[in-house]
């Protein structure tokens, strides 16, 4: 989850480039995650780094299933020199 004060930053898709490559390396090939349904920007998200993604509604969720191999892990739009992708680059690097 990201805090509404940090949101339309590129805090989310940094971190699910993170987590994908984290799944990767431990053999994960398919990730679920359900979002609300009215949330049109992490739809948004992982349909640009999944556009293989398969949505299946249940009420007010969507479960969204994508296969790890045809994700694009690279964070796109993120400002690098923000202090917040700095600190999580050099956590990535441990």
């Amino acid at each position: 989850t990201v805090v509404d004060d940090m949101q339309r930053k590129g805090l989310g898709r940094l971190l699910l480039s993170r987590l994908v490559g984290a799944a990767r390396e431990r053999g994960i090939e398919r990730f679920s995650c359900d979002v609300l349904a009215t949330n049109e920007a992490m739809r948004g998200l992982l349909r640009s780094i999944a556009p293989d993604a398969v949505e299946r509604p249940d009420g007010p969720m969507v479960t969204i299933s994508m296969p790890l191999g045809d994700v694009v892990s690279a964070p796109g739009k993120v400002n690098k020199k923000s202090l917040v992708y700095r600190l999580l680059a050099l956590i990535g690097r441990g």
